[in-house]
């Protein structure tokens, strides 16, 4: 038998138990509620006093007895359950809301980015088709020059392969073979840095070369026959003709341009950049060379000295 103090000092201490779990469970209740509360939403001071007056209407509105009635209405209460739904409802919302935010701004910048593509896509193709427009008509200038110049090289070479031979049965042939064919390769020269093919000019250059050819010439072997000192040779050809073949070359050239503007100055220049060249070519010629080959280095020289005048010119 169990005495009666014995099962009161029980029941008191199982009563502790009782009130101190149920007080912890109150607690901890009330902070789980605390925790599912959804943050408070601070409105701004215009929607405020919106809010608040219309309160303070519906109030006004009311009968007293109404208002008696709607403050001694007892709150329901709210389980946890439905604390947890509101909270996971907000949060949802939230970041619902902070995803379409997002969304609309990579949204935006991958149209700025895609806008910018287009455009650097849109140039580079306009680049690109101006440059194969060009490339293509390059490369049919081009196909036109290699033509021209490598039949001009053949023909200029058989012309010095056979020049003795040529010069022997038809020296008058030869001169105005070689001084045709030698000018036409400096007027494909300039055409082609120039990117600018003219069938004219060719024309131009082989007709000037012919007349430069038989001219030089004559003046060779009027120097090397009628003159015997090769120093008064050197003096004669620097003074009087090269003073002569560049006033010839300015007149044949305006008058084949039919333009007369500047024709002093033009023939200034020429005469002042020629003698860079000539006096040296002619000094070599007249002591050192044999009369046979004075005509072809002339000649040579002279389509060094064409393209320089078709810059100049």
């Amino acid at each position: 038998m169990v005495s009666s103090d014995h099962a009161h000092f029980q029941i008191s201490i199982s009563i502790q138990y009782i009130y101190r779990y149920h007080n912890m469970a109150g607690i901890e209740l009330k902070t789980f509620k605390e925790s599912l509360k959804p943050p408070a939403v601070i409105l701004p001071y215009h929607q405020n006093q919106t809010t608040d007056a219309k309160s303070a209407a519906s109030k006004r509105s009311l009968s007293p007895i109404r208002q008696q009635q709607q403050q001694q209405r007892p709150v329901s209460p709210i389980r946890p359950q439905q604390l947890a739904h509101q909270s996971i409802d907000y949060q949802l919302s939230d970041s619902s809301n902070n995803d379409t935010t997002t969304n609309t701004t990579t949204h935006a910048s991958t149209i700025s980015e895609n806008i910018k593509t287009n455009k650097i896509f849109n140039r580079l193709y306009k680049i690109l088709n101006y440059s194969s427009h060009n490339l293509q008509e390059f490369d049919s200038l081009r196909e036109k020059f290699i033509y021209a110049i490598s039949i001009q090289i053949f023909i200029c070479y058989l012309i010095f392969l056979y020049f003795e031979k040529l010069n022997e049965l038809m020296p008058l042939l030869s001169s105005l073979l070689l001084g045709g064919v030698t000018c036409c390769i400096a007027a494909s020269l300039t055409q082609f840095y120039h990117k600018n093919y003219s069938f004219i000019k060719h024309v131009k250059f082989f007709v000037w070369g012919m007349i430069n050819g038989f001219l030089t010439n004559h003046w060779i072997q009027f120097l090397c026959f009628r003159i015997d000192n090769k120093f008064k040779r050197f003096l004669i050809d620097q003074s009087i003709g090269a003073l002569t073949f560049q006033l010839i070359f300015v007149l044949y050239n305006c008058i084949w341009e039919n333009s007369f503007h500047n024709i002093r100055t033009i023939y200034l220049n020429s005469i002042k950049y020629s003698y860079f060249i000539w006096p040296l070519v002619s000094f070599l010629s007249f002591n050192y060379l044999k009369e046979e080959i004075i005509f072809p280095l002339n000649c040579f020289i002279n389509l060094i000295w064409t393209v320089t005048l078709s810059f100049l010119t």
